[in-house]
């Protein structure tokens, strides 16, 4: 379910995130994920114009549109955050306020290395649980 898609002037964590000069606008995109008519997470991304002059052209997938485009990126750091969620993302996750809940926040870089794509996706606490593997290996000494 879309929340927002539209071109504006970026926030202080997105000009931090993406190096942008000042008078910069980005390309911000907002949406519900569902599944089977629930809510599971909201995700909002900002991009800046050159990397998606017209957010309306998102339907789907974005990194679809970012693909066809040239542009899609090959490498990201993501930083997991537990939260506690209130106001209107609660109501948004059907949610109680205070519930817990995860945030990922996703910087995406280009193969040039430029910072293309800032999102913050913010999941249930009840609905997701997160793996990783880790391969350990005997220090020679």
């Amino acid at each position: 379910e879309w929340l927002e898609r539209g071109v504006c002037l970026p926030a202080p964590e997105e000009v931090d995130a993406r190096s942008l000069k000042e008078g910069d606008s980005v390309a911000r995109i907002a949406r519900l994920r569902l599944a089977d008519g629930a809510p599971m997470a909201i995700e909002r991304a900002s991009l800046p114009t050159d990397i998606l002059p017209n957010p309306l052209e998102v339907t789907q997938s974005l990194y679809a549109v970012l693909d066809a485009h040239g542009t899609r990126p090959v490498v990201a750091l993501q930083k997991i955050t537990a939260v506690i969620v209130d106001g209107p993302d609660a109501a948004l996750l059907d949610l109680a306020p205070g519930s817990a809940g995860l945030r990922i926040e996703r910087t995406s870089s280009l193969a040039s290395g430029r910072v293309c794509e800032f999102t913050q996706s913010l999941y249930r606490g009840d609905a997701y649980t997160f793996v990783a593997e880790l391969r350990l290996q005997k220090e020679d000494r």
